[in-house]
């Protein structure tokens, strides 16, 4: 008699603050991927964060626990205790068993290794979203009053880790600078490569071009060290042509 039983799949989204996480949170929820009880509006962002806040306060916590918050994320590994093994734990069985899971936090990029060993019975899926560096400093510079260079210099902190896991564990990466039709097609081919649902379940996608400022990129050049990271990250994005699915 087969014993297998499937594990249950968590997807966990990241990427750069202001890099179109929610977006792609709120997409996936909508193809059916479970995100819990959420942030639907905020005063930045119409249709919400699509994060938990126990999650975000406790990653919160661990920022400022290490000296650091999220424009000056932490310099080196947080490291592993039984009280944080032990709350992580408690988000994770407050989660439903029967069917796919999720969270997204930008801060994740630099708690994730405290996630993981205790993940080790489920079937994780990493994914997360990218955009072009001069748009995410624009972004930042109106919401948070940052000058160009320091959107910059923390779009190159964020990415670089986001590089580094990638060298670990595959991320399955989405360009939110993709035209809206691109996206979409993008959204759904990874929804099938999550086995969630095909179609989105409701009336329509979360993604909303209305809700999406600072495209309009301008030619000034990068620094050397942004551009190279743009262009690894490019490198390695998620496109469905490339890819063969099974359901």
């Amino acid at each position: 008699m087969n014993n297998y039983k499937k594990k249950i799949q968590v997807v966990i989204v990241m990427g750069m603050h202001r890099s179109g996480t929610s977006c792609l949170a709120g997409s996936l929820e909508s193809h059916g991927l479970y995100l819990g009880d959420v942030k639907t509006s905020s005063p930045f962002n119409k249709k919400g964060n699509r994060e938990r806040p126990d999650i975000f306060n406790f990653h919160e916590a661990l920022f400022v626990q290490a000296g650091a918050s999220w424009l000056n994320p932490p310099r080196t590994l947080i490291q592993p205790s039984e009280v944080i093994n032990n709350r992580l734990l408690e988000f994770i069985d407050s989660f439903p068993r029967d069917k796919a899971w999720g969270f997204k936090d930008p801060r994740t990029i630099f708690t994730l290794h405290l996630w993981m060993p205790l993940l080790i019975n489920y079937q994780v899926q990493l994914v997360a979203s990218f955009r072009h560096p001069i748009a995410v400093a624009q972004s930042l510079a109106k919401r948070s009053g940052f000058s160009m260079e320091q959107g910059l210099e923390l779009w190159l902190r964020y990415n670089q880790q986001l590089l580094e896991i990638n060298n670990s564990f595959p991320v399955q990466l989405l360009n939110f600078n993709w035209p809206k039709e691109k996206y979409e097609k993008e959204i759904a081919a990874l929804a099938v490569r999550l086995d969630l649902n095909p179609t989105p379940v409701g009336e329509s996608l979360f993604y909303d071009t209305s809700l999406i400022h600072h495209q309009e990129l301008s030619e000034t050049p990068l620094p050397a060290e942004v551009e190279n990271c743009y262009q690894r990250l490019l490198k390695i994005q998620f496109q469905s042509k490339y890819r063969v699915y099974a359901r």
